[in-house]
C-alpha cells in the first residue's frame, strides 16, 4: 500500500468526504483524489498538516508502520470527526484553527483565562443588590439603575 492508498483509507476511516478532507488540510477535491489515486504526491506541508490536525502517526502515514491513529488520546480523533462535520463558519471549527495557531505567550493568557473561568464558576450566584455594590465599588459611584427600575410594569396602564 503507497502513501496515496494510506491517505485514502485514512480518509474513510474519518468518514470524510474528499472534499471535507481536502478542506481540513488545504487541498482541493481533485488534488486529493490524483493523490490518493497515486498520480501525484503529497507535499511535506500537506504530510505535517494530516498528522497534526487527525492526530495521524507519520510513520504509518509514510511508510505504513505501527497504528494509523497516535494513541495519545482517542478522544482527540471523535473531536475531529465532529468539527470536520460543522459548517465553515462554526464556532467550533473557528476555535480550534485559532488554537492551532497560538504562541506560547498566547497559551499562558489562554491558561489564565480558562483559570479564571473555573473560579467563577465555582463561585455561588450573586444577587442584583450584590452586582449593584460590585458595580459601585469598581466604579466609585452608585449605577443610575437600581434594583427597583427592573420592574417591568408600566405603572401608567394601571
Amino acid at each position: 500500500m503507497n502513501i496515496g492508498e494510506r491517505t485514502k483509507l485514512l480518509r474513510k476511516e474519518l468518514g470524510l468526504t474528499l472534499e471535507k478532507f481536502g478542506e481540513a488540510v488545504g487541498l482541493k477535491k481533485n488534488t486529493l483524489s490524483t493523490i490518493e489515486n497515486g498520480k501525484s504526491n503529497l507535499t511535506e506541508q500537506t504530510i505535517i498538516l494530516i498528522c497534526k490536525e487527525f492526530n495521524v502517526n507519520r510513520e504509518w502515514l509514510l511508510n505504513g508502520v505501527g497504528e494509523m491513529f497516535n494513541k495519545s488520546d482517542d478522544t482527540l480523533r471523535s473531536l475531529v470527526e465532529n468539527i470536520s462535520s460543522c459548517a465553515d463558519n462554526d464556532i467550533k471549527k473557528r476555535f480550534l484553527k485559532a488554537v492551532a495557531k497560538l504562541t506560547p505567550e498566547q497559551w499562558e493568557l489562554v491558561e489564565k483565562l480558562v483559570d479564571d473561568i473555573a473560579q467563577k464558576n465555582e463561585e455561588p450566584e450573586k444577587t442584583i443588590e450584590e452586582l449593584e455594590a460590585d458595580y459601585e465599588k469598581e466604579l466609585g459611584f452608585a449605577p443610575s439603575i437600581s434594583s427597583s427600575a427592573l420592574n417591568t410594569t408600566d405603572e401608567k396602564e394601571a
